[in-house]
């Protein structure tokens, strides 16, 4: 006599393709926005090696938008200038002095020399008078002072190394936690160990 097994896969093949048809896009687009935002600090943080701002005044110029149909992300610089209160301003005995480059020298803030000072009334802002005082008591106007833009320092080769770097570590990594997320809470299923090394 004869003994054997025979396994048909075609309904483990149907199971399969019909997990993901259901649960793969819902597991892509958590895993893309979590990968969206990790890529986006990543490069804040390259970028204030580069220039002396606070990590949130960094990430506030980066947005992360999704695109297409949702399964593409974008990381965008705004190019709003940053208020040169940003760049460290404070006020000295020789006028406002701030720093752009992370390192470099303090240097004094004047245009058409005629120097900043701070008005703490408006947010410690740096502002500088645009023309000078008339006769009386009236004074001239002023005007707010910006420092450099994230997107000229955005556009480099070495937050866009980073960006792509971290984007590719992190993607594996993170649908395979999405993904095993998804299936906990549809279908009170948990197949950690199958995904072997996709969350490592």
């Amino acid at each position: 006599m004869k003994y054997g097994v025979r396994l048909d896969l075609r309904e483990v093949k149907k199971y399969a393709n019909d997990v993901q048809k259901k649960y793969v896009p819902a597991a892509a687009g958590i895993a893309l926005k979590r990968v969206g935002t990790t890529t986006r600090n990543a490069a804040a943080t390259k970028i204030r090696e580069r220039l002396a701002i606070r990590s949130t005044i960094a990430k506030q110029a980066l947005k992360v938008k999704r695109i297409g149909n949702g399964m593409t992300i974008s990381i965008l610089a705004t190019g709003k200038p940053i208020p040169l209160r940003d760049y460290g301003a404070s006020m000295t005995k020789q006028g406002v002095k701030y720093r752009v480059a992370r390192g470099g020298k303090r240097k004094l803030y004047e245009r058409q020399g005629r120097r900043g000072f701070i008005v703490q009334s408006r947010g410690g802002h740096v502002f500088v008078r645009i023309e000078d005082n008339p006769p009386g008591p009236l004074e001239a106007r002023i005007q707010k002072v910006f420092g450099p833009s994230v997107p000229q320092y955005f556009v480099t080769s070495i937050v866009t190394e980073v960006m792509e770097q971290t984007a590719r570590d992190r993607w594996p990594k993170e649908f395979a936690a999405a993904f095993r997320g998804v299936l906990i809470r549809r279908t009170g299923v948990d197949i950690g160990s199958s995904l072997g090394g996709l969350g490592t």
